[in-house]
């Protein structure tokens, strides 16, 4: 996946990401990051917290919200809360931040090395004259078996066989 130049990391993100080690939260982030950056591309679009050098108008990409519901034994279903913050240019400038905040509304795709994800349940508002966009991207993961999950996958192989062989009997 090409990475937009305007977006900044966080530094623990960035190691993660050198080291070829991120994880599906870290690909949320990134894919609406990337779908962030592109509809303001002459924007900076910071990926996790930063403690100072704000230039706005700026954007800001973190998660506030995570659950993991095992649906089955090698199934995880993650729902991540995204939060998107609009640093404008001048903070009393209404017309600036609602815009801002209504085309971050209509982000819906998010594109990444892990596969697509979907913003959905999407809010804004604006506080201290920040705009602020948080939605809901639902993720499911499916373990795959390793070679440490071979004796299971070998008694249910057995069962099987068993089973055909009493059937065509």
């Amino acid at each position: 996946m090409n990475i937009p130049k305007n977006i900044w990391f966080n530094p623990t993100l960035a190691a993660r990401r050198k080291a070829g080690t991120l994880t599906l939260e870290d690909c949320v982030l990134i894919a609406a990051a990337s779908a962030i950056a592109g509809l303001f591309p002459a924007s900076r679009v910071d990926v996790g917290n930063r403690k100072s050098g704000v230039h706005p108008p700026e954007l800001a990409v973190n998660l506030y919200g995570q659950t993991n519901r095992q649906l089955l034994a090698d199934t995880n279903q993650y729902r991540f809360s995204v939060e998107i913050t609009y640093i404008p240019a001048d903070s009393t400038d209404r017309a600036e931040i609602n815009h801002a905040l209504f085309q971050l509304l209509q982000l819906d795709r998010l594109d990444s090395d892990a596969g697509l994800f979907r913003l959905r349940d999407k809010a804004s508002d604006v506080t201290d004259g920040l705009g602020h966009v948080t939605g809901t991207v639902t993720v499911a993961e499916q373990s795959v078996p390793t070679d440490e999950d071979g004796p299971v996958i070998h008694e249910a192989d057995e069962i099987i066989q068993k089973a055909e062989t009493e059937v065509v009997s």
